[in-house]
């Protein structure tokens, strides 16, 4: 790592620094991830204790998840197309300070009232830090786009599977008031950020909007396509993530082992993203993409209907192939348009994540009509739709092949 004046040196790329010092840089910027994307998931482990303390419906509790959904995930590409200009490094770290301070303690919350107020204040820190954060993997990755942006996504991913984990841990030994306790992790994590990731030169082109003609013009298809599909691969994410626990007390089995499945499921989303990451940088991204859509849906079909034993193994198989396309979305949204690499991070990571969220509410519905059971397994349709919508997609070369497929990418996207 360099020294303080070198990442404070205004207009350093990411080209410039040396291999260690960007390797350095994109850890801490996962780690960054991490936490925050930690605190965003807190409320997911704790719904079972928020449905008893407030006497809520499944439905409910799917509008909760969307108030704070709707605050981190619609405004990230907003919040990443206006703040391009800035140093991104002070805009991921005061997005992470906000998501820390208020999400931590969420469980302070004297109803359900409080609780959509703090989600929705937590929620635009949470959509700060994640477009930011992306574009300065992108900058400080070098040549592995695929491998660094994988290593950024599922710092995110790490953190919101430790989320039950650590919850579990902590209704052993105290109750859901004290998630505050979980604050030191983002607040050393926000320091270390402004301390040793470099500044990052600031465009100097003017804010503008793309123009509605580019976003309905055929060059514009491919990325249409691909939000599409993240749409429905997040649905099905957050429709296990937000019914799994409810569906294990259906089952006769405890909290504990519901928030086990919970976190083994997520583990495992953020182990496939990273060997999907790896694997992105050799293979054809279009085939990835495909084989992870149409593979997960077996193990995720079949998970609601076995013991604890196999839903915990089917779920672990199930999200490890889900998410091997993770890091792929990301990379070639921001080659369809570099231009606004920002503002397409946000659109796919927060945005699809939005609309997502918001179509989880007809699932709790049905839950609610029938049960979760009924929910979890209509849900493991959603691959196979996402990988349908991909099927029209070019072939997408590997990012270490032929530079010249990010620049036809570009071209295609930018026409227009």
């Amino acid at each position: 790592m360099s020294s303080m004046e070198d990442a404070e040196a205004p207009a350093m790329e990411g080209s410039e620094a040396s291999g260690r010092h960007r390797l350095g840089v994109i850890l801490l910027l996962a780690m960054g991830h991490l936490a925050g994307d930690f605190y965003a998931m807190l409320l997911t482990p704790l719904i079972q204790d928020f449905r008893e303390a407030f006497s809520l419906s499944v439905t409910a509790v799917a509008v909760l998840v969307n108030v704070g959904s709707l605050s981190n995930s619609t405004l990230q590409p907003i919040f990443g197309h206006f703040l391009e200009r800035f140093d991104q490094k002070s805009v991921f770290a005061v997005g992470l300070l906000i998501a820390t301070v208020v999400l931590s303690c969420i469980g302070l919350a004297p109803g359900p009232v409080w609780l959509g107020v703090l989600l929705a204040l937590g929620g635009l820190g949470v959509a700060l830090f994640h477009p930011s954060g992306a574009v300065l993997t992108s900058r400080f990755a070098g040549p592995r786009r695929g491998l660094a942006m994988s290593v950024y996504t599922n710092g995110g991913a790490i953190g919101i599977a430790l989320a039950p984990l650590a919850v579990t841990l902590l209704m052993e030994r105290a109750t859901r008031e004290m998630c505050w306790l979980f604050m030191p992790l983002g607040l050393a994590t926000a320091t270390a950020v402004f301390g040793f990731v470099p500044r990052t030169a600031a465009s100097s082109e003017p804010t503008r909007l793309p123009r509605w003609r580019s976003l309905v013009h055929p060059g514009a298809r491919s990325a249409w396509l691909v939000f599409l599909s993240v749409v429905l691969r997040s649905l099905a994410v957050v429709v296990i993530a937000s019914l799994v626990v409810i569906h294990s007390a259906e089952r006769g089995w405890s909290k504990a082992e519901g928030r086990l499945l919970l976190t083994a499921f997520l583990f495992s989303c953020a182990a496939g993203g990273v060997i999907g990451g790896y694997l992105s940088d050799y293979l054809d991204r279009r085939r990835l993409m495909l084989a992870a859509c149409f593979l997960a849906f077996p193990p995720l079909a079949a998970a609601w209907h076995v013991s604890h034993q196999g839903a915990l193994a089917l779920l672990i198989a199930g999200g490890a192939v889900l998410s091997l396309s993770t890091p792929v979305n990301i990379v070639v949204a921001q080659e369809l348009h570099p231009n606004h690499a920002s503002a397409m991070s946000g659109v796919m990571m927060g945005l699809a994540w939005s609309v997502s969220v918001v179509l989880l509410v007809p699932f709790g519905a049905l839950a609610d009509l029938t049960s979760a059971t009924t929910a979890l397994s209509a849900s493991a349709l959603l691959p196979g739709l996402a990988g349908l919508c991909l099927l029209p997609l070019p072939d997408l070369p590997p990012t270490v092949r032929p530079k010249a497929a990010a620049e036809s990418l570009a071209s295609a996207g930018e026409n227009g």
